[in-house]
Order: structure tokens, then C-alpha cells, then sequence
């Protein structure tokens, strides 16, 4: 298996299609065919970029060397791991609350950020909006 290859496999797990996946990963459906069809290498930058979006271990990736997961724990769940969502989701909610003068206990804090970012990953959205998060926890 090439990395062309083992792009595509990653690319049917969390796109499934290729428009969806290219809107995930910020870049355009036609970037997606162009590596699928070996037309364009796999970038350092896309490595990257699928390393800490989803994270594919970038070695395996681009040698086939170890896991294609750098934690398999993720993928057994079936929950996706994607640490700049969640992140998002943090800040986000912390500006959200300054912004309308509101507390929150650690423990409420902990299960907003958990059910935001099972809301963003069920919903195939990987950004979080403060319009979002008013809407699933109810902030008026």
C-alpha cells in the first residue's frame, strides 16, 4: 500500500466522500481527487494537518511504518479524536460566558465542553460557533 493509498483508506473513514472530507480538512474536493488519482503528492502540511485533526500518525502515513492512529484508543470508541475542535469548543465557551456575564461551575463546564464536542462530531461539523453553543446548552 502506497500513501496515496493509505490517504484514500483515511479519506473513506471520515469523509466518506470526497467532497465531504475536502470540506473537513479546509481544502477543495478537486485537491482530494488529484491525490486519490496520484497526480498530486501527499504534503508535509496535509500530514500535518490529518495528524492533528484526526489523529492519523503521520509516519504511517507517509512510510506505512506503525499505526495509522496515534492512539487507537480514539478510533475504538468510535469516538474521533480531533484536539482543535475541542480546544475551539473551550475557548469558545469561555468567551461566550465573559460575554454574557455568566458562571459555570467546573463539573457543568466539563459536560457543556463533552456535549458540544459530541454535538460538532455527530453533526460533521468540525468548528464551533457561539451560536452553537447557545443552542445546544439553551444561553439566552
Amino acid at each position: 500500500m502506497d500513501v496515496f493509498e493509505r490517504f484514500k483508506e483515511i479519506r473513506q473513514i471520515y469523509g466518506p466522500t470526497q467532497a465531504l472530507f475536502a470540506k473537513k480538512l479546509g481544502m477543495k474536493q478537486t485537491q482530494i481527487r488529484d491525490i486519490e488519482l496520484k497526480k498530486v503528492k501527499v504534503s508535509v502540511e496535509i500530514s500535518l494537518h490529518l495528524e492533528r485533526l484526526f489523529g492519523v500518525n503521520m509516519r504511517w502515513l507517509l512510510t506505512g511504518d506503525g499505526e495509522m492512529f496515534k492512539n487507537n484508543s480514539d478510533l475504538a470508541t468510535g469516538m474521533l479524536f480531533i484536539p482543535q475542535l475541542l480546544e475551539d469548543i473551550i475557548i469558545t465557551l469561555e468567551n461566550l460566558l465573559v460575554k454574557n456575564n455568566k458562571i459555570m461551575r467546573s463539573e457543568s463546564k466539563a459536560k457543556a465542553v463533552r456535549m458540544l464536542y459530541e454535538y460538532s462530531i455527530l453533526n460533521e461539523d468540525n468548528k464551533i460557533e457561539e451560536k452553537t453553543i447557545m443552542k445546544v446548552l439553551k444561553i439566552s
